[in-house]
């Protein structure tokens, strides 16, 4: 998929998803692709991923609805922890280290971490 094609479909996802009151019927794909400005096979791919998402639900004969959401409950404190603050509200967590560096510690993250200054943190 190339990146203005990527960029429609992504677009047309994040509208789709949050446009709709839930167990709205959605309009036909290709009032939805005027209503966008996208061609109508992005609306059918994007409908489609949301499908696989559980966002929306396509009923043979009679249209493609938009599912409940399910809002999930995060509290925040001092030690929050992400995956304990969603465990059991959701069934597919994910976690990717995108990227990672190291640096000198400054004095200040040095006697914070009880290391030499100048240490190689993280």
């Amino acid at each position: 998929m190339g990146d203005r094609t990527g960029e429609q479909h992504r677009k047309a996802q994040r509208r789709a998803s949050g446009d709709f009151a839930e167990n709205a019927a959605l309009p036909p794909e290709v009032a939805l692709a005027e209503r966008y400005g996208v061609n109508r096979h992005t609306v059918r791919s994007a409908i489609a991923a949301l499908v696989q998402e559980g966002v929306l639900k396509a009923e043979q004969g009679r249209g493609t609805f938009v599912l409940s959401r399910k809002r999930l409950s995060y509290p925040i404190g001092a030690r929050t922890r992400f995956s304990t603050g969603l465990q059991g509200q959701t069934s597919e967590r994910h976690i990717a280290l995108l990227s990672s560096s190291t640096e000198p510690a400054s004095r200040r993250i040095a006697e914070a971490l009880g290391l030499a200054k100048g240490a190689a943190v993280i």
